[in-house]
């Protein structure tokens, strides 16, 4: 089972043991977590595997993600070389971005049940 999570505005696959990098969590920047602490994730677009898959509207009602934050890490360093000919003018920085590394434990599936219509949808027909 998998599922299709937004965090800090971007969409993640993530399955149950997963490990990944996230560009950061506003309430990490704040203090609110820290390295070895639970975070939970309830913008959860889609979750389920073939026929049990649960599309939200645009969030799964009742789904959730629970990580633990292992903490933060670096990504590939990139080198920015500006250079403009004809006049003796050469720049050449770096760059490193953070991430935060996160280890999905659990994938818990909301109360609403498969291929359920809203009652907002209905009321249309």
């Amino acid at each position: 089972m998998y599922a299709i999570v937004e965090i800090a505005g971007q969409q993640h696959r993530v399955a149950e043991g997963d490990r990944l990098r996230v560009m950061g969590l506003p309430k990490l920047e704040r203090g609110e977590h820290k390295p070895g602490s639970q975070v939970t994730f309830t913008h959860v677009l889609a979750v389920g595997e073939g026929e049990n898959m649960k599309l939200g509207r645009p969030y799964v009602q009742g789904a959730k993600i629970i990580a633990r934050l292992e903490g933060e890490c670096l990504g590939p360093k990139l080198v920015v070389y500006k250079y403009a000919r004809r006049k003796k003018e050469r720049r050449k920085t770096g760059h490193r971005q953070r991430y935060l590394e996160i280890w999905v434990q659990k994938i818990e599936i909301g109360d609403e049940k498969p291929g359920a219509v809203a009652q907002d949808e209905k009321k249309g027909d």
